[in-house]
């Protein structure tokens, strides 16, 4: 069985210089890092919302 992580983390700091494309992934800029709350899907970083369930389990196991 292969776990699979669906989660949103409330909260959270990436340094906008680790972004390819920061209006797509979204977050609000606080000085060096976008800042928001980090959506992760199947295990990787999949953008930033400002909004919505916070520190949340998505999907569980699969």
């Amino acid at each position: 069985m292969t776990a699979r992580l669906d989660a949103v983390l409330g909260n959270a700091r990436v340094p906008a210089s680790l972004v390819a494309d920061a209006q797509r992934f979204g977050g609000r800029r606080d000085r060096d890092c976008l800042a928001g709350n980090l959506v992760v899907r199947d295990g990787s970083v999949a953008g930033m919302s400002q909004d919505g369930p916070v520190d949340t389990d998505l999907g569980g196991v699969s």
